[in-house]
């Protein structure tokens, strides 16, 4: 968002993990949010006539005077922690307080703000899917943008981020797909990369992860985990088939 260095800027470490580490409270460049000294993007070309929006993922700061809108963006709907569930929904971990990790006490309530107002829960509606809201949300600040001013959009999903949570009807789409592991899927492909043409160094590497990635799959094939490692691609590439959708 500014082009410098996150120690500068006062994200030397995700917040959610400053607050678990004394070691990091109270550092230098740990303030926890991007601090107002540091210019951005949006900053800049607000103060040079552009028209700013945003909508989709902010974790550059929690408090109000933190948020996107008061930090160059003229129209923004921001979920400003790190991660929230998609679908608005919080899971009520049967754990004590003491024994519930601080990470998750902090990264996944879905706390929304538009312009300089929080957003309830309650409040996104029956219908809530993250990256259809963020997108629903700048295609209708779009909508009433001033015509005479150049503008400046930005959409960060966090879908494709934790957790992995997709619509079931993406999810059937590649059922069984990942279920043999990479290297059935990679015999398939193979000519298309010959046809490419890929330069033989980015061969190398792509052949170097096949066989870390084959490796990881054949030891956990058997085990618990299989069902997870199974689904896990699918999982992912169903989600990024939803922002495909738009």
């Amino acid at each position: 968002m500014s082009g410098t260095d996150h120690h500068l800027t006062g994200l030397g470490q995700l917040i959610e993990f400053t607050r678990s580490s004394p070691a990091h409270q109270q550092q230098p460049g740990h303030a926890g949010y991007l601090r107002s000294n540091i210019a951005t993007l949006p900053e800049v070309l607000r103060d040079n006539g552009y028209y700013t929006l945003m909508a989709g993922k902010w974790h550059l700061g929690l408090q109000p005077e933190h948020a996107p809108f008061h930090r160059g963006f003229s129209r923004s709907f921001a979920m400003l922690p790190g991660c929230c569930n998609h679908y608005g929904w919080e899971p009520q971990l049967e754990q004590t307080a003491t024994d519930q990790p601080r990470f998750m006490q902090t990264s996944v309530v879905a706390l929304h703000m538009e312009e300089d107002k929080y957003i309830t829960n309650a409040d996104l509606g029956a219908d809530f899917y993250s990256s259809d809201k963020y997108t629903g949300k700048l295609l209708q600040y779009l909508e009433v943008r001033p015509r005479d001013k150049p503008f400046f959009a930005y959409l960060p999903f966090s879908a494709p981020h934790w957790p992995l949570q997709s619509p079931k009807e993406n999810m059937e789409k590649y059922k069984g797909v990942y279920d043999d592991g990479p290297d059935a899927l990679r015999l398939p492909r193979k000519p298309y990369r010959k046809k490419a043409s890929f330069p033989k160094m980015l061969c190398r590497i792509l052949y170097n992860l096949r066989d870390l990635s084959g490796r990881r799959w054949m030891k956990h094939r058997e085990k618990s985990q299989a069902r997870q490692w199974r689904h896990l691609p699918g999982w992912w590439t169903a989600l990024i088939t939803t922002l495909g959708g738009w």
